[in-house]
């Protein structure tokens, strides 16, 4: 759980940066995507050094977070509202196709399929309210947001395993 936690702060927190550098040296909103392969990157780090996960993760989580951070970018969304409704919809999403790659290794994983979006939404709402895609807003908004995130899908992952390790005794 505190592995996934810190790989989700870490991952979320270089898109702070990121956007810090943006603002700073203008440099093009390709870097998200290389942004959103390190975050699943350090996401399946963890899963595969505990669970044997395999790849999939990562291009799965990059793939759709890149949809989410462009969907912001092309959308403009700027009230609170509509910037949950869209983090919940990708990340249900996003949420279906992981589970694809979790249902191998845990029983349980339909659970993944809501918690990914709710911890989305309670790190939206802990971090403000709306994660920022350019300029800089704020360095504390985006690590918030993989900390709640992470410590509500760690403990859900937690759980899975439990269910699976029990199951299997």
């Amino acid at each position: 759980l505190s592995l996934w936690t810190v790989a989700n702060f870490i991952g979320w927190g270089f898109h702070s940066f990121y956007l810090v550098f943006q603002n700073l040296y203008a440099s093009p909103r390709g870097g998200l995507i290389g942004l959103c392969v390190l975050l699943g990157c350090a996401q399946w780090l963890v899963l595969n050094k505990f669970f044997r996960v395999d790849s999939n993760w990562l291009w799965i989580s990059a793939i759709t977070y890149g949809v989410l951070f462009s969907l912001l970018i092309l959308l403009h969304i700027e009230n609170e509202k509509g910037h949950i409704l869209l983090v919940f919809g990708v990340l249900m999403v996003l949420g279906f196709l992981q589970r694809s790659v979790l249902n191998y290794y845990f029983y349980g994983s339909f659970l993944w399929v809501l918690s990914s979006p709710i911890a989305g939404v309670l790190g939206v709402i802990s971090a403000g309210g709306t994660l920022p895609v350019t300029g800089i807003s704020s360095l504390w908004e985006c690590p918030v947001f993989g900390l709640v995130y992470g410590l509500i899908t760690g403990g859900v992952l937690t759980f899975m395993y439990t269910i699976t390790a029990s199951s299997k005794a």
